[in-house]
Order: C-alpha cells, then structure tokens, then sequence
C-alpha cells in the first residue's frame, strides 16, 4: 500500500483539556504548515496496524492517502514555497494540494469515515455502535466483508480522566483503513458506496449555519482526496487522556478490487437523485428560514449588504470588499489578495461565511487561498469553493445588489443610473443590471426599465431616446458591418494568444469582435457564429462530442461549471448569459452546436489504435479462460468438446470483431465498400447460472479509464425512446437477464431495433431529431438455458452456456509461452539480482529456426517494437540458417537483440551460432548457444558454457562456484557444472530464495520479454498453467521448473486485466478487422448455430403444441382475404394467391383446441394461457354453421399432415 506519513512540528489535532471549573474543553488543532514527510510502501494492512499501535504514531501525526513524487520532504504553505524559491534547500518541498499530492494507481487504501449526527434518523439521532456501523455497512456493501480492514475509533473519541476515570466520551466517530488493490479508483468506488447507503435508507441532509443543504450518509465522501489530512490521535492535556481501539479484519485476504464492482445503473442514479431532492424539499422552508437570520445577523455585525450577502452564499461569489479573516486573525478583503497576490497566495484563512467552524480559539483554519484559480477552497461541511471577484470596474449583477437594499426605489434606481454611468456600461450591461435588480427587488422588469429610464436620461445617459436603430440611442446609426477577422488577439492559426484569454467569465470582453456594427458612440456586436467562437476562444471555453456516449462536453475553465448530472443544461445557460453580457443575442449559444460537432471524439477507438499490436494473441488467452458447457450429440466426447471449444472461438471472435466495426462504425474495413453493411445486430449471449461471473466478464473488458463505456444490468424497452438512448450510448451494452428485455419489447420490434444501421435522436441542446451511427454491441446474459423465445429471429443471437468465466483482471498468462520461444539451452544467469546476459530473439534447437519477436506484418523487432532485426533465409526443413547476432547491453547487464542477424543457426549436430553484442558500459558477451556448448565473454568474464559443463573467470582472478552457494544478499553464483548438481541447485535456492523460498524473498523479480523487472508479489498473485506437461510449479510464484530440461527459468505471469494487456487485446481485435475479417456468420458457423439454437429454444408447454398443431397463419383476417374455389384459394378480386393447396379448416371451441393438444383444460391458468394467444394471432369466437348446427368456436387450420383426434375416435 503506498501513501504518506506526515509529522508536524506543532500542534495540529484536536486539543483536549478541562478548564478552570473542571469541564472538558475541546479546541480544534492548527493547520498542517510545517511538516516532514515520508512515502510509504506499506506491504499489507497488519504493517499499517503496527504502525498505528506504536509509539511511532502520536498526536502529531496524520496520514494523506495520497502519494507525492518525491520519497520525502517537507510539506509547507504554497506561499513559504514560493518565499525559499531562491534559496538553496536540499529538501523536497510541497504544499497540501492536488498540485503535488495524487493518487498513482497501486495499492492503498480508502477511509470509510463515520461521523454521528443528529440528522440521521435510523438510529434516533444516537451514534452507531461499532456492531451497528459495520452490520450496515456489511449489508450494502457485501463486498467489504471479505476485504482486508481496520477498524478504530476516531482522534475525538475514548476522552477520559486519567486521575478520576471519568469518561469525558466514548467511542463517537469511527474510522475503516480498507485496503484496495487500485487508488486510482477511488473517487468512483466512495461515489458508488456513498449511492448505495442512500438507496437503503442511509443517506440524510445536514442544514449548516447559513441554511445550506448538504446531502449526507453515514460515511463521508470527501474524505478521500488525495491531499486530505486524516488525524489518528488527539492531543490531550494532563489529566485528560485517551484510550484507542483497534481491530483488524481479514489481513490475510488479498486487497479489493474495487473495479470489479460495478457502476450504479441508470435508474439506480435516478433513483438517488430524486432521493436527495425530495429530502432536501422536506427541510427547503427551514433553510429559508435559517438563511433569513444569518444574513440579518452578518448584517448587523459586519455591515455587510443583505441582498449582496444572499446572493454571495447563493452562488459560491465573494466580490472585492468582502472580508476575509487570516489564520492569524488579521482582517482584509477580496481587493487586498490580488493587490498582494504573492503574498496572500496559499495562505490558510477562516471560512468566509462560518468564521467560527472548527472554533476560533483553537486557531483552526478551514480554508485556504488560491490566487492562480482566482478561489478560496473551504473544507467546512465536507469541503465548498468561493470565486473570488475583482475588479476596478463593477459588473452588472455586483452593481445590482449593491443598490437593491435600499427600500427607496427612486434612491434605487438613481444608484444604479449613476452606477451605470459612471462604469460606462455599454447598452448590453445597461439590460443585464435592469434584469438584476428585477431579480433582486423582486420587481418586473418592465416597470425596472422604465424608472431607470427616466434617472439615466436625467443624469446624461441616452437610454432609449436617441434616433439609433438599437433602442439605446446614441446618434445615427450605421449601416455597414465591419469585419475584423484577423484579431490581433490570434494567432496565425485562429488560436488565442495566452495572455488575452479572460480570467473572470464574469466581466465582458473589452476586445473588438469579428463582425460589428457602430452605432452613434456605440460598437454593437452582431449576432453572428464567428462572434460567439471568438468570444469562446476568449473565455477559453472547450467543445467537444463523444461519439459513443453522444454527449457534448462544454469545458469552462476553472470548473466554472461542475460537471455533474445536469451539466450540458447548466453549460448552455451560461454561455446564454455570457451572450448577453457581450451584446450578443441570447439564442446565439445555439452556435454551440456547431462547435461541439465540429471536434467529435471517439476516446475507445483513439486507445485502441494507439497501440500496435506485438503479434502476441491474447485472444487465445480469453478462450482458454472460458469454461463453456459441452455441445454435441455425439458417442465420442472428445468429437463433442471439440465441437463445443470451436464453436466457442469462433462466435467470441466474431463478436469481439463486430464490436471493434461497431466502435469504428464500419469505416475502415476492406469489407465497407463490397459486402459490408454497418450494423451490428449480433448479441453475444452468456448462458449460465448464478455466480458464473457472467456480467463481471463483460464489465472487465475495459480498463477503470474507459470502463464507463460499457453498460451492464440493461433491461431494452424499444418503446421507451429514453431506453433507447441509454442503451446506444455506451460502446457495450449488456441486456442484463434477457427474459426481462423480451417481456418489456415485441419480439418484431426487437428484431427490427437491433437491424437498424442508425437511430433518431433529440439531444437536449438541439431543436430537431438527427441520425446517430450505430455504434454499440450488444450482448447479454441469462440463466435459463432455454431462453430463446422467437424462432424466426434467433439467428441475431450468439448462445453458449458457459460453466465459469473469469474477468479479465483475473486471467494471468505466461508472455513466454505466447512467444513459443524454445529457451531450453538457455540459462539465466543472475549476478547481484540483475539478469545478465537477459537475450531477447534468436534462439534454436537443432529443429527449428530461432525465433524472434515479431510485428503483426512479420517484421522482427525489438523490446520497443522497432525494426531493428534483419533476419537471414530460412529454409524450413531440419537445418534452420539464422545468423550473428549484434546488439546493445542496457547498464551492460541485459542484452536484448538490436542490431543484425545474418550467417547460420543450429542444425541437429549442434554447429553454432555467434552471438555479438555492443555494450554501453564496457560489458560485451559472445559465444554460441549450441548443443555442443558454447562460450560467454565480457570485458571482465570469460570462458564457456554448455551442457557438457563451463567454468567461469574474471580480470579479478576469482573464482565462485555455484555449489559454495554464495548467501549474502540472495546471490547465486558459480559456473553451469554446479549449477546442474544436486548440490549446486540446493544452494542456489537457499542462496537465491527463487525457488522454494521464493514466497519470503520481499522483492522478487520477474522474468518479463527477457527482461528481469522489480515487483512485490505473493505466491496467489501469480497463477501457473498446471495443466502443461512441460511444467510444474514449485513453491516460488516467480519460477516453475520446466521439465525439458531448465532448472531455474524465470517466468513473468502477466495480467489481462492490466491497461497495457487490455489495450493489445482489443489492438489484435482491431487488426484482425483492418484486415478484413466479417462481423457476421459465414455458413459454417450458421450450422453450428443451427444446432446450438435448437439447444436453447425456450420450450412452452402450451403454444408449442398448439403451433405443432395449428396453422395460425390462417386467422379471421386471412380468410377475408381469401376464399376457396376447388383447389385454388383465390382472393375478393379473383386472383390467385394460393394454388393446390387443400387447407382443412375446423370449427372448434378453446376446449377441445386444449384437447387436440394434449393440454390440461380444466386448469384454469392454462385456459386462460390459450385465450389470449388465440386472441394475439388474430382468432375470435363466433357462432358458425356446422354440419346445420349452430356451433360457439373459433375457424382454425390444421397443419398438412395433422389430423384431429376425435377423428380418430378418441
């Protein structure tokens, strides 16, 4: 686990003590502004316990759950960094910030952090015990209960008097250290935990002083930023004291894999969303309420202006005179930041609205300024940011609520006239600060704009009175546009200068627009696309479109925008706001449209073709991880399970095709322009039982990264347009147990959705529908094994039962026996834990050529995939020519091919092969690698080796055998003769700690691509192929011993789950589709899924006898249509439409239809089963003429070779 230890040089916990009258006072700590800190590699969560329990961790100590770059340092104030930047300090220095603290995706750990409040109404109002807080949380969060925890109590709590044994306070907050395999899921993994406490009753709302809401549970989610500060003791003055308890949960369980659990559904989210509204709702009149007297008393106190105060909380705005308190107590305002901004920037300070959170006395400071995003960032209540607004020039809406608390609406609007002059705002401003003050006065805003009127005319202005075309006056008008299109504000390229992008998207852009207008004294700007894209490129302000998602993304620097579930809607309000701040009209942010779908993105295809292949099939790999049931009715098993593994690489393979076209749209396949159609309607089916792992299969097949491009748990409603667009904007969508999707869409409809190339849809930016590319597969999951209900549209659906399936980051693989590279007369030799002489390519036997790392195209490369290799002929038989081999040594430890290769391999005799390297620190090998033996040489060793034997000699005249087995830091040396001896191999694992003591070695190291790389890893991380013969695994999870005849080979198990994995799997996916591979069924794949088809139809007990039965083709409305003339059926107008055929049609009640087809008519459930199909395809009841007998029934077709069975006297 990595993550950082911090020791302050002064008090920064909370500060127990009991005051002149004996009573427990509590003050809160300092902030962190001086202290030493340390990167942690903690190996498990027992480690971290120790620590916890020891005398190392006091009340001076705080964990950051993040990581910096440097191994230690000095954490201090951005400003007192920016104060020693010229000095000459040894010390590694950062601030407590995202600046410099992150999380880097190893393991760690997440805070479960439990605080009590009287808010929370599932227990009263009381604090959780520790069996109750754990009962919940092991309740909705199952997955915790396996995982690797500590629990304990928090810095404020077990407070006692250690004279008296008084307690003061028992346990009160709680903490839970869970250790987890990846922090660089963290923030989605406390959003998913944080969702589902609400979802089960957990979640509440907390009101704080100026009637705020903030929506809660049981855990808080934002304590887990990287930067953020976690306090393990408290800081107790004589005689009070403190006791902590601990307890661990399962430390030898391995961390958890938060990727493995899934997302929120959509109607999870929407479901918690409407949960928060709805408490919020509840206590909206209380807050009401609650800011009414906060703002009157801020009022009182500090003089501030009410109307701008509630406007300030409201919108997260501090304007220039606001105040703003030190850590130190010294009082100074928004102005005098940026009037000092080196000194004031990252300086702590109070929280501008509840100075007196964490408390005054005790110096706590909960906020900190931040001048580079114009910001002060509170920690208060979870954590709230204020915008910091400057200016010399007061903006409409600061000028509106300065004015509109004065009751006296003349004096109001005289203000703001004189405001207004005086700002010299153009007619734009003037109509935004009329709207202001409507808002604010709670006025309309045409009686607004005609007492302001009357007070700007009287003081000078020209509102409305002068003969231009605009309405403000100002003079003649004039007609001609002028065009500015070279703005000296861009560059060459239409790319803003840096210096004149606008900090504050608050005040208007004082530079000429593309395309204006005068008017009088008055520049207008023009309603125009080129005007709204300068004025975004001045904001700075991004556009863009995901294609898969369909969803724009509007960037506002600074997070002016959160980007939370509303954002699109939020975005295109303010950019209507900045269009009218700028003299354009508000419907110009419609030019947004443009500009999004002017940079569309398509961030999965972008990653996938990022990467180039390296020749190694990983798809192999996802069908050997499948365990899939067996097919077949054949006498012979081994005919029936190689039926059942061929059919299942073939539909995975042409399903994983179909997704790549689906992702690329179809674009690049040689297949577009002859046989290929764009659409993507084959569903790849996972048939199995609970527990298979069917839906967490599907989910790893990304990485955290992009994971969210794939939908799980789906259930299509092809009615239901907002289904619809759900389910078509993720690249992979699973139809979460398919009999649910079947139930909610006709079957015709269904066929008929998942045929379709496009679809028609109304984003919420635009006014009309448009045609979106299809570019989602499908695939889905279900328990009954017969589950296919339609027998005319199967051939859409890829079936197979599987037994097990294991999720990408739980398939590990061995990258050497991918490569099928022999490495039988190879030897590893390791000299103070480095690989020496690692050789990568160019190997032989005597019965095949060597072999080489190659591209997709069959060009040799190299460890980084250049093509360095230039191989000799081979001639395929016995004799393989391979050649001299020249290459680089890295440090002159690891030799990996990278120059030539031309001369002779080995044949059968053993004649040899040169082998040469340069080296770059003086180290050089050659020899030759034959059965017959060979040589190695370097600039201090030489001498030979083969299978008959070697020795080894240096420039130092030393000489180590491998017997003596050499133990001081885990060495093994000495030459192959002891190597091979019993005795040699004993030392060598006592000495080396790579075989049987491999699993206590810390630090191991693993052979990967020829290259011995650092990793710690436990024996259950790594996972051995036991069903090859060639090997077998010995205690160490790093080395197996292969029995051709390799004593110790290093083996590097890699895993599919890992980015670098994923990313060549879905590479090699993307060749096999560049080189022209289908995405549908060819006719040998067609008859297996005949067959396996029938395997799945759902059997129906009732409709299934009656279609073996029935024509129920021929219902009422056919039979309107034609009539029998002899041997032809012949419609109204004579004309033929069925000749020869001699269909016998029969009046019969739903009684004796159930007879006829062996159902159980006197149940009631099947009765009425069979009245509504007869119903469904086109059958009533009537009263027909049979034989001159009147007869209640329904007119029904038997099918050809039926016949009735009362017929037949039964």
């Amino acid at each position: 686990m990595k993550f950082t230890v911090a020791n302050s040089k002064r008090s920064i916990s909370k500060k127990f003590s009991l005051d002149e009258n004996g009573e427990l006072n509590k003050e809160d700590g300092g902030n962190l502004t001086l202290a030493a800190f340390d990167t942690q590699n903690c190996p498990d969560i027992t480690t971290l316990y120790n620590y916890m329990v020891s005398d190392k961790c006091t009340d001076k100590t705080i964990l950051i759950p993040g990581v910096t770059q440097y191994d230690s340092g000095l954490i201090l104030t951005k400003s007192d960094i920016k104060s020693r930047e010229d000095e000459d300090i040894q010390q590694n220095l950062v601030s407590r910030s995202k600046d410099h603290f992150y999380y880097n995706g190893s393991s760690g750990f997440i805070l479960l952090d439990y605080d009590p409040s009287s808010d929370y109404a599932q227990n009263e109002g009381k604090p959780l015990s520790k069996d109750e807080l754990l009962a919940i949380l092991f309740d909705v969060l199952p997955e915790l209960k396996k995982a690797p925890m500590i629990w304990k109590n928090s810095s404020s709590s077990n407070i006692y008097n250690s004279k008296t044994k008084e307690i003061y306070r028992g346990v009160n907050g709680q903490h839970l250290f869970v250790e987890i395999k990846n922090t660089s899921d963290i923030d989605r993994i406390i959003s998913v935990f944080y969702k589902r406490l609400w979802l089960s009753g957990h979640g509440y709302i907390f009101m704080d002083k100026t009637g705020r809401l903030h929506d809660r549970s049981i855990i808080d989610k934002v304590v887990n930023s990287p930067e953020r500060e976690i306090f393990l003791k408290a800081e107790c003055k004589k005689p009070v004291s403190q006791s902590m308890e601990y307890e661990v949960f399962n430390p030898d369980k391995k961390p958890l894999v938060t990727e493995s659990i899934s997302d929120l559904s959509i109607v999870e989210n929407q479901r918690f969303e409407k949960l928060v509204l709805l408490a919020k709702s509840k206590v909206q009149g209380k807050s009401d309420k609650v800011r009414a007297v906060y703002v009157k008393n801020m009022h009182d106190k500090l003089g501030l202006n009410p109307t701008k105060l509630n406007e300030c909380i409201e919108s997260h705005i501090l304007y220039s005179d606001f105040p703003i308190i030190l850590s130190n107590g010294v009082e100074i305002t928004v102005h005098d930041i940026f009037t000092e901004p080196d000194k004031y920037d990252g300086e702590y300070c109070f929280d501008p609205f509840e100075p007196e959170y964490g408390g005054l006395s005790g110096g706590s400071t909960k906020a900190w300024i931040d001048i580079g995003n114009r910001r002060i960032h509170g920690h208060a209540h979870g954590g709230i940011w204020y915008d910091l607004e400057f200016s010399d020039r007061k903006s409409p809406k600061e000028l509106a609520v300065t004015v509109c608390d004065n009751n006296d609406h003349n004096s109001m609007f005289k203000k703001a006239a004189l405001g207004a002059i005086e700002m010299r705002y153009i007619s734009t401003e003037v109509d935004q600060l009329i709207t202001m003050i409507a808002k604010f006065a709670n006025l309309k805003v045409g009686s607004c704009r005609r007492s302001f009127k009357g007070f700007y005319n009287r003081l000078g202005g020209d509102y409305g009175g002068g003969s231009g075309n605009d309405g403000y006056g100002g003079g003649e008008g004039v007609g001609g546009v002028d065009v500015n299109l070279d703005s000296p504000a861009l560059d060459g390229d239409g790319v803003i200068h840096g210096e004149m992008i606008s900090s504050n998207i608050s005040l208007p852009i004082n530079l000429k627009f593309p395309h204006t207008r005068e008017r009088g004294e008055m520049r207008i700007n023009l309603d125009t696309f080129e005007n709204f894209e300068f004025m975004m490129k001045v904001y700075n302000i991004k556009f863009s479109y995901d294609v898969i998602f369909k969803t724009p993304t509007i960037i506002f620097p600074r997070e002016e925008i959160s980007d939370g579930d509303d954002h699109v809607n939020a975005s295109m309000s303010r950019l209507r706001s900045l269009c009218v701040l700028n003299g354009l009209g508000k419907d110009s942010s419609n030019y947004a449209i443009e500009l999004v779908n002017g940079n569309q993105l398509n961030p999965v295809l972008d990653w996938v073709r990022r990467c180039k292949w390296d020749g190694l099939s990983r798809l192999d790999v996802i069908y050997d991880s499948i365990d899939i049931a067996t097919y077949g009715d054949s006498e012979d098993v081994k005919v029936n399970r190689e039926f059942s593994e061929s059919y299942k690489k073939d539909i995975l393979r042409l399903w994983f095709i179909q997704c790549i076209a689906a992702l690329d749209g179809g674009e690049n396949s040689p297949l577009r322009a002859s046989i290929a159609v764009p659409k993507y309607e084959h569903i790849l089916v996972f048939v199995g039982g609970q527990g298979v792992q069917k839906t967490k299969f599907i989910k790893s097949l990304l990485p955290t990264l992009y994971n969210g491009y794939i939908l799980t748990g789906h259930e299509l409603d092809v009615k239901d347009k907002d289904n619809i667009k759900i389910s078509i904007s993720h690249w992979i969508t699973e139809l979460g147990e398919l009999d649910s999707t079947f139930r909610k869409s006709d079957i015709s409809s269904l066929k008929a959705f998942m045929s379709k190339e496009g679809d028609q849809i109304r984003m919420p930016y635009a006014h009309a529908e448009s045609n979106f590319k299809r570019r989602t597969s499908f695939c889905g999951t279900v328990n009954d094994v017969q589950f296919l209900v339609d027998k005319t549209g199967n051939r859409r659906y890829l079936p197979m039962e599987v037994n097990g399936l294991l999720p990408l980051n739980q398939v590990w693989f061995d990258r050497d026996k991918l490569r099928e590279v022999n490495v039988k007369d190879i030897e590893i030799e390791i000299v103070d834990g480095v690989l020496v002489g690692g050789i990568s390519g160019g190997y032989g036997d005597g019965n095949s050529r060597g072999e080489v790392d190659r591209d997709v195209n069959g060009n040799s490369i190299d460890k980084n995939g250049n093509k360095n290799w230039s191989w000799g002929s081979e001639d395929g038989d016995g004799d393989k020519n391979g050649g001299n081999v020249e290459g680089d040594s890295r440090s002159g430890t690891d030799i990996v091919g990278s120059g030539f290769c031309s001369g002779i391999d080995n044949d059968d005799s053993g004649n040899d092969c040169e082998i040469k390297s340069d080296s770059k620190s003086g180290v050089e090998f050659t020899g030759s690698f034959g059965d017959s033996g060979g040589s190695v040489s370097s600039g201090k060793d030489s001498g030979s080796s083969g299978d008959s034997g070697g020795s080894r000699k240096g420039s130092e005249s030393s000489e180590r055998k491998r017997e003596s087995g050499d133990r001081e830091n885990g060495r093994n040396e000495g030459d192959s003769e002891g190597f091979e001896s019993k005795e040699g191999e004993k030392a060598g694992r006592e000495s080396e700690g790579y075989i049987e003591k491999g699993e206590k070695a810390g630090n191991g190291r693993v052979l990967v691509d020829g290259w011995m790389d650092e990793k710690v890893v436990r024996i259950d991380e790594m996972k051995a192929d036991f069903s090859d013969p060639n090997y077998r695994a010995k205690k160490s999870s790093r080395l197996l011993n292969d029995r051709l005849g390799v004593k110790n080979k290093g083996v590097g198990y890699l895993n599919l789950g890992s980015d670098e994995e994923c990313q060549q799997l879905w590479a090699e996916i993307y060749f096999y589709y560049i080189k022209g591979e289908q995405w549908w069924p060819n006719e040998r794949l067609e008859e297996k899924l005949g067959y396996v088809m029938g395997l799945h139809d759902r059997v129906d007990l009732i409709v299934d006898p009656l279609n073996d039965k029935f024509d129920f083709q021929k219902n009422d409305d056919w039979r309107e249509v034609y009539i029998n003339r002899g041997s032809e059926w012949v419609d109204a107008n004579g004309e033929c439409g069925v000749i020869g055929q001699a269909y016998k049609f029969h009046v019969l009640s739903q009684k004796e239809i159930a007879f006829e087809c062996g159902l159980d008519y006197s149940n009631s459930i099947v009765m009425s089963k069979l009245s509504n199909y007869l119903a469904t395809k086109g059958f009533k009841g009537k009263i027909y003429k049979v034989k001159g007998v009147s007869k209640r029934g329904v007119k029904i077709c038997l099918l050809r070779g039926q016949i009735l069975l009362r017929d037949l006297g039964k």
